[in-house]
């Protein structure tokens, strides 16, 4: 049995997801035991007789729930003062391994949301972008004063 078919029978149904995505990414043995793990069921009646129940890692869950594609894309809030619908920054990584601050604008009406950099210059990253994931948040005052 493969390992994508161990997770689709015994891994739990809020794992499966996760799993799966890690799999097709980290699919060579150094990577998957850093982001999954297993552990051996008996079943049956003789002790040799188990399978392997996998979930991820802490490691994995962070890569899961970090990236995010652009299929599924950020929510969009009113920015009152351009009056359009903005994401907000993001970071967003482009078809050629670039990561930048960008946002996700849709102009009022039955416009396409497109993806700009928040440089200067607002590059139009239309179809470059492939995903994206939230801004780490900033450090604390106390972190910072602690800092010197």
């Amino acid at each position: 049995m493969t390992v994508r078919d161990e997770i689709n029978k015994y891994a739990s149904e809020q794992d499966k997801d996760a799993l799966l995505w890690l799999l097709d990414r980290y699919h060579r043995q150094s990577q998957w035991q850093f982001v999954a793990k297993c552990r051996h069921v008996q079943h049956g009646e003789k002790s040799y007789h188990s399978h392997r129940v996998w979930s991820p890692t802490p490691e994995g869950m962070t890569l899961y729930r970090a990236w995010r594609p652009v299929t599924t894309p950020p929510d969009l809030k009113l920015d009152e003062m351009h009056l359009w619908l903005t994401s907000g920054p993001v970071l967003a990584h482009t078809r050629t391994g670039n990561i930048l601050v960008a946002t996700l604008d849709q102009m009022l009406g039955d416009y396409p949301a497109t993806w700009y950099s928040c440089c200067s210059e607002r590059w139009d990253l239309a179809d470059s972008v492939t995903h994206w994931m939230p801004l780490p948040q900033p450090p604390t005052n106390a972190e910072v004063a602690n800092h010197d």
